[in-house]
C-alpha cells in the first residue's frame, strides 16, 4: 500500500501543479517548465514515491517481525503445553509409585496372612475335632458318678462326701461351660483362618468367579474388632450369579469402605450392606450414620494422597487405589455424603 501511495501521489500532485498554473496545459514540457521555475514542487512530487518505498519496506519488515512474533508465541505456549503435560507425568508416576509400594506391602501381608492362617489352621482343627469326643467322654464319666450315687452303701459315703464338699453339680454345669467355650472359641478360630484365607488368595492367575456375598462376608469377620459391641451391621443380601472378577482387590475394596464407615461412626451407630442385582449390574451399597462429610471433602475423597485422618493415620490412598480397582472390573464407585447424617458408597459392578 505504502509504495502503491508512493507511486499515485506524484501524478496526483502534478495534475494540483498545472490545475493551479492559469494557461498551462498538462503536457511533460509544461510539467518540466514548472518544475525548473519552482524546483520545490519537484521535491513534493518525488518525496512521496521515496516515502512509500521506504513505507513499503518497513511494511514488509513489519510483517516478517509479526510472524516471528508469532511463531515465538506459540513456541512458548507448546512449551508451557509441555511443561503442564510433564508435571502431570511426574504427578502420574508419583502415584504409580506409591500405588506400587502399597500393592507391594498388601501382596507381603497377604502371603504373611495366608502362612499364618495355614499354620494356625492345623491345630485349631485339631482341637475341634476333639471336643466332640471330649463331650462323649465327660458324658460317660458323669455315668459312671451317677451310678455310685445309686448305690446305698457305706464304702460309697466317702465318695459322696467328696462329691458335697467339691459341689459336684457346679463343677459338672462349669466343665460343661468350658467345653462349650472351647468349641465357640475353636468355630470362631476356624472362621477367622477362613476369612483370613480368602481375604489373602492372590489374583496372580487371573481373574476367577466368586460371590460377592461371601466376599463382604469375609470382610466382615475380619473387622469384627472394630464393631465391637457399638456398631450393628445389617445385611440386606440378594442373591445373584458369581461374578468374574480379582476377589483379593474387591475384599481390599470393601475393606477400605466399612473400615472408613466404622471410624465414622463415634459412639453407637449401624452399617447397612445392601447387595442387588440392578441391570445387569451388581449393585453394592455401604451406609453408615457417622459424622458424614462436607461437599468439599467429598468431591476430593478419591483423589490420591488426600486424607481427612490425622498424619501418620491414614496414607490418603485406600479410596484412589478402590476406585482403580473398580475402574479395573470396567464398574463404577459414587459417593453420597452429608455432614452429621451419614455416608453412602454405591460400587456397581457389571456381570459381564
Amino acid at each position: 500500500f505504502g509504495i502503491l501511495f508512493g507511486m499515485c501521489f506524484p501524478i496526483i500532485a502534478v495534475a494540483f501543479d498545472i490545475f493551479f498554473v492559469k494557461n498551462i496545459s498538462l503536457t511533460w514540457a509544461n510539467i518540466k517548465l514548472t518544475h525548473q521555475q519552482n524546483p520545490l514542487h519537484f521535491i513534493i512530487d518525488s518525496a512521496p514515491l521515496f516515502l512509500g518505498l521506504s513505507f513499503g519496506i518497513a511494511g514488509i519488515n513489519q510483517n516478517k517481525l509479526i510472524l516471528l512474533n508469532s511463531s515465538l508465541k506459540k513456541n512458548s505456549e507448546e512449551i508451557k503445553s509441555k511443561n503442564v503435560q510433564l508435571k502431570q507425568t511426574i504427578e502420574n508416576l508419583k502415584l504409580a509409585q506409591q500405588q506400587l509400594i502399597q500393592s507391594e506391602k498388601m501382596s507381603a501381608v497377604g502371603l504373611l496372612t495366608a502362612g499364618i492362617a495355614h499354620e494356625i489352621n492345623n491345630p485349631i482343627n485339631f482341637v475341634s475335632a476333639n471336643i466332640s469326643p471330649l463331650r462323649k467322654d465327660i458324658e460317660d464319666v458323669i455315668q459312671v458318678l451317677d451310678k455310685y450315687n445309686q448305690i446305698d452303701s457305706p464304702i460309697t459315703l466317702p465318695i459322696k462326701d467328696f462329691q458335697n464338699k467339691i459341689d459336684l453339680p457346679y463343677t459338672l454345669n462349669e466343665l460343661n461351660e468350658l467345653v462349650n467355650g472351647i468349641e465357640d472359641g475353636a468355630n470362631r478360630t476356624i472362621e477367622i483362618v477362613k476369612g483370613l484365607r480368602n481375604f489373602s488368595r492372590s489374583d496372580e492367575h487371573g481373574i476367577k468367579t466368586a460371590n460377592i456375598n461371601e466376599c463382604i462376608d469375609t470382610t466382615l469377620v475380619l473387622l469384627k474388632h472394630k464393631f465391637q459391641n457399638k456398631i450393628k451391621v445389617i445385611k440386606n443380601y440378594s442373591s445373584f450369579p458369581d461374578l468374574l472378577c480379582y476377589p483379593g482387590q474387591l475384599n481390599q475394596v470393601f475393606m477400605n469402605i466399612i473400615s472408613n464407615a466404622a471410624d465414622a461412626i463415634v459412639s453407637n451407630g449401624e452399617i447397612t450392606i445392601n447387595t442387588e442385582l440392578l441391570n445387569n449390574e451388581i449393585k453394592i451399597e455401604i451406609i453408615d450414620n457417622g459424622v458424614g462429610m462436607t461437599e468439599e471433602v467429598s468431591k476430593r475423597i478419591f483423589e490420591p494422597f488426600y486424607t481427612t485422618k490425622d498424619v501418620g493415620a491414614g496414607t490418603g490412598l485406600g479410596l484412589s487405589i478402590c476406585y482403580g480397582i473398580i475402574e479395573k472390573h470396567k464398574g463404577r464407585i459414587t459417593l453420597d455424603s452429608k455432614l452429621n447424617i451419614g455416608t453412602t458408597f454405591s460400587i456397581f459392578l457389571p456381570i459381564q
